[in-house]
């Protein structure tokens, strides 16, 4: 085939090579200026962490000079202080809320006679007359369900001259 130019296709190719170099060396070129504008961010916002923390310890170091050892023993004082107060409340029991539990988990059949609490031994004392025996099992029961109870014991159980039964209950808290 006279005329042709078999050249021509070669260069085509060689453009369109040229080409695909070109936007993948631009691409490159973004993808860098991105990672390092991060990196630069990064620099910059850890310099500013370090400068504050700086700044912090620099306050820190000069309130402790400040501070005088009477300073610091009044404080500790008070810090002491305030966790055997803290301790002491959890260890209080009031005994009013405690009758109030204790008559509220009273059940028919079922009559108190006498309430003593010991703070000292942390122990309610109680004294009543029930109708029947399968009465005081159910009241011990009820008792023994409740979340303040540690230790029920019972320390006398009678039948009196009425019929009724006559009992004491011992509460360790």
């Amino acid at each position: 085939m006279p005329g042709m130019n078999l050249a021509q296709p070669s260069q085509q190719q060689k453009s369109v090579m040229g080409r695909k170099i070109g936007r993948g060396f631009i691409f490159l070129i973004a993808v860098v200026t991105i990672l390092l504008a991060i990196w630069g961010g990064l620099s910059y916002y850890d310099s500013r962490l370090s400068g504050e923390i700086g700044d912090l310890s620099a306050r820190i170091v000069g309130n402790r000079q400040g501070m005088s050892q009477d300073k610091i023993d009044a404080v500790t004082d008070f810090q002491f202080r305030m966790d055997a107060v803290i301790a002491g409340q959890k260890v209080v029991v009031d005994p009013e809320r405690l009758l109030n539990l204790v008559e509220g988990n009273i059940l028919p059949g079922v009559i108190l006679s006498e309430y003593s609490f010991d703070a000292a031994s942390r122990k309610i004392e109680l004294k009543g007359e029930a109708d029947s025996l399968r009465s005081v099992v159910q009241q011990l029961t009820v008792l023994k369900k409740m979340p303040e109870v540690g230790n029920l014991s019972v320390p006398s159980i009678e039948r009196n001259d009425k019929g009724l039964i006559g009992f004491t209950f011992t509460i360790t808290l």
